[in-house]
């Protein structure tokens, strides 16, 4: 099966030879790709809704693999038991939510890799993740269709002492020397930018607001000018 940009990032995390859980699974294309591919013996495919899991199902009998992809039908983490999986992927959902999911079966989520892509709200997420101890081993920016998305891996673990605009940018894209990550990078510069003019613009001044966004783009500024130069 042929995967995405953006589903391909995350199958590079899994960890190979051992299960693996796909969380809103959708149409299965994931658990499919991963059991095809020889990079995961088994794969459960969750979903909260029944419908995408008669989708899913359809799709897995099509590539003859209903015997190792398991299909359940539950909220979150709530259709795993503990052991059952060594990585677990949460896709495609704001960050608020997949902290949730995470908060709410703790005793699985610790024990595994959780390969994350929120669509909004990774500073949320990040902060939730070390603030619960949780490491972040691993971030990568992936584009697909002209937009660019986040990649979070995090596994338990102690983190070092992350600052707000580490934990709002992300500690290990602030170290990558990608163009991919520059190009997100200045789209965040471009976004506070414009947060920051509406904040002085504005009738009341909220001036800690208007000093925590000058301090985040003082540190993109020194990030971005300290970028090697691509030879052509």
């Amino acid at each position: 099966m042929e995967l995405t940009e953006r589903l391909k990032a995350l199958a590079k995390h899994v960890i190979t030879g051992e299960p693996a859980a796909d969380i809103g699974t959708d149409h299965a294309k994931l658990p499919i790709y991963l059991v095809s591919m020889n990079i995961c013996p088994k794969v459960i495919a969750t979903d909260l809704n029944e419908m995408p899991l008669n989708h899913a199902q359809s799709e897995i009998r099509k590539y003859g693999l209903l015997g190792k992809i398991e299909l359940r039908l539950g909220d979150g983490l709530s259709p795993l038991k503990p052991g059952e999986v060594k990585s677990v992927v949460i896709a495609g959902m704001g960050g608020n939510t997949i902290a949730r999911i995470i908060e709410g079966r703790p005793e699985i989520a610790r024990e595994v890799r959780l390969i994350l892509q929120p669509m909004a709200d990774s500073y949320a997420l990040r902060l939730k993740l070390v603030s619960r101890g949780y490491r972040i081993i691993a971030e990568e920016i992936v584009e697909e269709k002209s937009r660019l998305y986040e990649v979070v891996v995090a596994e338990a673990g102690q983190m070092e002492d992350l600052n707000n605009v580490e934990i709002g940018l992300g500690p290990v894209l602030l170290k990558s020397r990608d163009e991919l990550t520059k190009k997100y990078l200045a789209g965040q510069k471009e976004k506070y930018r414009k947060i920051l003019i509406n904040l002085q613009k504005a009738q009341v001044k909220d001036l800690e607001k208007a000093k925590e966004i000058s301090e985040i783009l003082n540190y993109l500024e020194e990030v971005l000018k300290s970028w090697p130069i691509r030879r052509k």
